[in-house]
């Protein structure tokens, strides 16, 4: 049963429905009824898709569409071609996007942190070293440990570890970034600098804050710099 054919028969008596069906299956094709109906059909179709009254206001052409089959199949198709536009329609208000995701502590252009770590060193350096387990391997004593907290409102602390290398002369030199608004698995690309009197190396933390520095030359231990660009 067609839509307008729906909607009368929803108001009718059941005697009334079939006398309705019978006037619509008996009624002889009206040529110039098709022209008109297919003239008006698309305005007939968007204002059933606006939600508006659009039997009101083409009674002529809602009647026809119930004892034309080829109109009515022009309906549908025509329904179904333009139902997915009107669900796509835009709206009339378009909601400001949401850029609460978006941390602005995370600028590129803000100035690169210098942390001085000669004077921790050193004081490492000079502490006692506790006694060397005899089961642990040579190439996993620590040189020196040491944490550094407090630097800005950004940076929670930042520790650095120096292990030997295979090459008396070096060490390699581990730095470990903690934020205070980020955590694993977004510490990833922050760019050190590692700094001493005649040299420098850089590296980029993964996703734990973690970097590694290797060469770094033992006899300037005491005397490097850390760069932290967030």
């Amino acid at each position: 049963m067609l839509r307008g054919e729906e909607h009368r028969a929803s108001t009718m008596d059941r005697k009334q429905q079939a006398q309705y069906l019978a006037e619509v299956l008996l009624a002889a094709h009206d040529e110039a009824a098709c022209t008109a109906c297919l003239d008006e059909l698309e305005e007939y179709v968007s204002a059933q898709l606006r939600g508006e009254p659009y039997q009101a206001r083409f009674p002529q052409l809602a009647a026809h569409l119930d004892s034309c089959v080829d109109c009515a199949e022009a309906y549908a198709a025509l329904y179904e071609v333009l139902q997915p536009q009107a669900a796509l329609a835009t709206p009339q208000r378009i909601p400001a996007p949401d850029l609460s995701f978006l941390d602005p502590k995370r600028a590129t252009n803000r100035k690169p942190i210098l942390v001085q770590l000669a004077r921790a060193i050193r004081e490492a350096l000079a502490a006692p070293s506790p006694p060397t387990l005899a089961y642990r391997d040579a190439e996993e004593t620590v040189i020196f440990s040491l944490a550094i907290e407090g630097l800005n409102a950004e940076i929670e602390r930042v520790q650095v570890a120096a292990y030997p290398a295979e090459n008396a002369e070096h060490c390699l030199v581990q730095v470990q970034v903690e934020l205070r608004d980020r955590a694993w698995p977004d510490l990833a690309d922050i760019a050190l600098r590692l700094s001493w009197p005649d040299g420098a190396s850089e590296a980029s933390t993964d996703s734990w804050g973690s970097a590694v520095f290797a060469a770094v030359p033992r006899t300037y231990l005491a005397e490097l710099s850390l760069t932290v660009s967030l």
